[in-house]
């Protein structure tokens, strides 16, 4: 099938999701278009209809074995025609559980084919409770071998594109699962209940530059000339605020998240390769 342009569609606070998709979409060679549903200017937002002569490639990362529910509300207000996807998923090297198969069925509830899907590693925002010489999660990834095998993936799903001639608006409907299988299961797991956590910020490091707060993802940050208050019930624990911070001044709450730091660090450092799914 004849495809006019590659758009991207990614839920990427600590941008690790985005560095994976560009990856992949640098084997497309038409117009990239990409829509990013991290900022919180899209929410409640009309998005329009995505057309069946476009690839698209969506992608989130995985909190706790599932799609995050702020991901899901954001992707479940995108309407698409038959309109061929690629589903990737970005893990911190546990395990990505039942989240590739949620966002597959995610993406075909609102009008998508899923054709292809991945799970990718990218650094464990439990790195941004660690400190000083501790072993880190994954630290750097996706790294130069994750990027050549997303480039890889995107020069296998363009040669399988090109060789379909079936109409895809006519797939549409035609069950949750299509012809994609990946592993999950369904019922997904439940996800954990947790408790109001945010990170905090050392006043006396931070510049009140606002960073922290035009990365949250949900508005969560405050910045006024004398501090910096952050809703701890509205915080996704996401830490992009921690990693953008220029002076060191925000910090991940270690005791909240300390016993999973621990679990963590005993059980997920052998590192694990990207899974991929045509």
């Amino acid at each position: 099938m004849k495809t006019n342009a590659v758009r991207l569609i990614y839920f990427s606070p600590t941008q690790t999701t985005r560095q994976v998709l560009e990856g992949i979409s640098q084997a497309f060679p038409v117009v990239k278009k990409r829509l990013d549903l991290t900022v919180t200017e899209v929410e409640g937002r009309e998005m329009g209809d995505i057309s069946n002569d476009e690839l698209s490639v969506i992608g989130t990362p995985v909190y706790a074995g599932r799609v995050s529910r702020l991901a899901r509300r954001r992707l479940l207000s995108l309407k698409a025609h038959g309109t061929p996807a690629m589903v990737v998923v970005v893990y911190g090297n546990r395990d990505y559980d039942d989240a590739l198969l949620e966002l597959r069925d995610l993406a075909a509830d609102v009008g998508f084919v899923p054709i292809a899907g991945a799970a990718f590693i990218g650094e464990h925002t439990a790195n941004y409770a660690l400190g000083g010489d501790e072993p880190l999660l994954c630290k750097g990834r996706p790294d130069a071998e994750d990027l050549r095998k997303a480039l890889q993936l995107g020069l296998s799903v363009w040669s399988k594109l090109e060789g379909i001639c079936v109409d895809l608006a006519s797939a549409k409907g035609s069950g949750r699962a299509g012809t994609l299988e990946v592993p999950g299961n369904y019922p997904y797991r439940e996800r954990g209940g947790g408790s109001p956590a945010s990170p905090s910020t050392e006043e006396d490091l931070c510049a009140k530059c606002s960073i922290c707060a035009s990365v949250c993802p949900v508005g969560a940050i405050t910045v006024n000339a004398d501090m910096v208050m952050t809703d701890a019930d509205a915080c996704i624990m996401c830490c992009a605020c921690v990693k953008h911070c220029q002076t060191g001044a925000r910090r991940a709450d270690r005791t909240w998240m300390g016993r999973a730091v621990n679990w963590l660090r005993g059980n997920c450092l052998e590192r694990r390769e990207p899974e991929l799914y045509l």
